[in-house]
């Protein structure tokens, strides 16, 4: 994460969302991003992150956050090297709800868009003429909240949804209602939105909302085991387990995990999961080849990046044709479930999540699941 060198406020969108279904326009079905969005506020006073509400004379009551909806190209499109830049401009069109059609066009040129430029995602350009934020449903501001064991100062959309199909990413805005003024802002990771049954599911709560919904903020809920039916088939949900926690017991399971990638082979397709920064610690072997070698160049940017946070989806199977990734220097070997791997399915960079929170709340689930079970 590159620090500023000024003093100045710091969001970060610390929970992603990673699907959804189409949700209805005109008063229609809303069908929320999964997981919820969470935005934190942090201010770096040019030495070290402090929560906001250190600052003298300065109150959480007047923060909000407002969101702001971009399209990416999609899933399955791959742009020829020699095409430049892709970005979306619209170009007259409006559908049937009033909405401005926008087009993938392509350009050699991108100084030519220098004042329009407001993000940039592999080698698509984010203008801020291609702006969609007519397709949210739901919210597009809330208020800040304080975390009661962190102080964490978080944004939460836990009624969001987007009304058309493809590829997005969002940008929070922070804002201080008293000064009347920006604090700062940051784009978070692109996410897909599903026609009816392309749907993958919902997941169970995560253990950040597990532990959020102490909070009790208007839709963010602790309990219950959110399910699709596609075919009228209960679908097979992933349960957030800590690395640590992983052994024989879970084989065949759909798991969701969190960790730091400490080392990754291209030639096998295996990477290293560590459950969080330290000398030691345990890890589990993820087998991305088959999610990586389908994904656009979008979706691979955590294996470039050296302790990339990330969560992953998958099945936990038993291999005996294992081999580690070659770790980086002065790291330490991890402790790895021998002959264990997950599976993955989906991978999902998460920057800014908090690992110790992340077990924290799996704790919670396990200790509330166990509770249900006995009664």
């Amino acid at each position: 994460m590159a620090l500023p060198q000024q003093p100045c406020f710091y969001p970060d969108e610390l929970q992603s969302p990673v699907a959804a279904r189409k949700s209805t326009p005109d008063g229609g079905t809303a069908r929320r991003l999964d997981p919820i969005p969470i935005v934190r506020l942090r201010y770096w006073d040019g030495a070290q992150m402090i929560a906001p509400q250190m600052i003298p004379n300065h109150s959480l009551s007047h923060l909000f956050c407002q969101v702001d909806l971009f399209r990416l190209p999609p899933l399955n499109y791959t742009s020829p090297p020699h095409m430049g830049f892709t970005y979306y401009a619209h170009q007259g069109q409006i559908d049937q709800h009033g909405n401005k059609v926008f087009v993938l066009l392509h350009t050699q040129h991108p100084q030519n868009f220098s004042r329009d430029i407001v993000h940039q995602v592999n080698n698509h350009l984010v203008l801020e003429s291609s702006e969609e934020s007519t397709l949210l449903y739901g919210p597009h501001t809330v208020q800040a909240h304080e975390h009661p064991e962190t102080r964490a100062v978080l944004f939460v959309f836990p009624h969001l949804g987007v009304t058309q199909t493809g590829q997005f990413i969002m940008r929070y805005r922070v804002y201080d209602r008293r000064l009347q003024a920006m604090l700062g802002q940051c784009f978070g990771s692109p996410f897909n939105v599903f026609q009816g049954q392309a749907f993958p599911g919902f997941e169970n709560p995560t253990p950040l909302t597990m532990s959020l919904a102490s909070l009790n903020i208007p839709g963010v809920r602790a309990s219950g085991r959110r399910t699709s039916q596609l075919g009228g088939e209960r679908m097979d949900v992933a349960t957030p387990t800590r690395i640590d926690a992983i052994d024989d017991s879970f084989l065949g399971r759909k798991l969701r995990v969190a960790g730091q990638i400490l080392a990754y082979d291209p030639h096998d397709g295996i990477a290293l999961l560590r459950s969080g920064a330290g000398a030691d610690g345990d890890a589990v072997l993820l087998d991305v080849a088959t999610c990586v070698s389908s994904w656009p160049a979008g979706n691979r940017e955590w294996l470039g990046e050296h302790l990339a946070t990330v969560m992953a989806i998958g099945y936990l199977e038993k291999r005996d044709d294992l081999r580690l990734p070659t770790l980086p220097r002065h790291v330490a070997a991890p402790r790895v479930a021998e002959g264990l791997v997950l599976q993955v399915l989906l991978v999902a960079p998460s920057v800014g999540l908090d690992l110790r929170l992340w077990n924290a709340g799996v704790d919670a689930l396990s200790a509330l699941t166990m509770g249900a079970e006995q009664e």
